[in-house]
C-alpha cells in the first residue's frame, strides 16, 4: 500500500472524526452501524470491481450491477410488504417524486457507479476510495448552498484534512515522477 496512502488513510480517518464530531450527540447507534456496513461493503465491492475489469468492459459491470441492485432491492421490498413492514408505498409518491427518484435512480446512481468504476480501472481500488473521500465535502458544500447550513470551525479543520488525504498520494507520485 505504502506510506503516503497509509498516512492519507489516517488523516482521513481523523478528518472525518472532526467533520462529524460535532453532530454525535444525535447519532444513531443503529445508523452509525449500518453505515460502517456499507463502508466495509462498499470496499469489498471496489476491490472486487479491481479483480473483474480485466475480464468485463466497465459498461458491462455496470449494467450488472444495476441490474442486480434493482432486482435485489425489489425483493427486499415485496418481502418488507408480506411482512406488514411497509413494502411499496407507491401510493404515497406523488408526481414530482417519481422524478427525483428516476432523477436519482437512473441519473445520478447509474453515472456515479459508472464513474467509480472507470476510476477503478484508471486509479486502482485504493486511490479511488481516497478520492471518493471528498464525498462528505462535496456533501456540507451542497448542504451550504441548498440549506444554509453552517460547518463549526472543527469540522471545516476536518473537512480539510480530508482534502490533504486525498491530495497526498497524488502529491507524492507526482515527486516519484518528478525525480525519474
Amino acid at each position: 500500500m505504502g506510506i503516503p496512502r497509509l498516512l492519507a488513510l489516517v488523516i482521513s480517518a481523523m478528518g472525518l472524526i472532526l467533520l462529524y464530531w460535532s453532530s454525535a450527540a444525535g447519532l444513531s447507534v443503529l445508523g452509525v452501524v449500518c453505515a460502517l456496513l456499507a463502508a466495509l461493503l462498499h470496499a469489498v465491492r471496489l476491490f472486487q470491481t479491481a479483480s473483474l475489469l480485466p475480464h468485463i468492459s466497465a459498461a458491462g459491470m455496470n449494467l450488472f450491477h444495476t441490474f442486480t441492485t434493482t432486482v435485489t432491492v425489489g425483493m427486499f421490498y415485496v418481502l418488507m410488504g408480506a411482512f406488514g413492514e411497509g413494502g411499496f408505498g407507491l401510493s404515497a409518491v406523488s408526481g414530482m417524486g417519481w422524478v427525483y427518484l428516476l432523477l436519482l435512480g437512473v441519473l445520478i446512481t447509474v453515472v456515479a457507479n459508472m464513474t467509480m468504476t472507470l476510476g477503478v480501472r484508471y486509479l486502482g481500488a485504493v486511490d479511488t476510495s481516497l478520492v471518493t473521500l471528498l464525498e462528505p465535502i462535496a456533501t456540507a458544500a451542497l448542504a451550504f448552498l441548498v440549506f444554509g447550513d453552517m460547518l463549526s470551525p472543527w469540522q471545516m479543520w476536518g473537512g480539510l484534512l480530508i482534502l490533504l488525504a486525498v491530495v497526498l498520494p497524488a502529491i507524492r507520485n507526482r515527486n516519484k515522477a518528478d525525480q525519474a
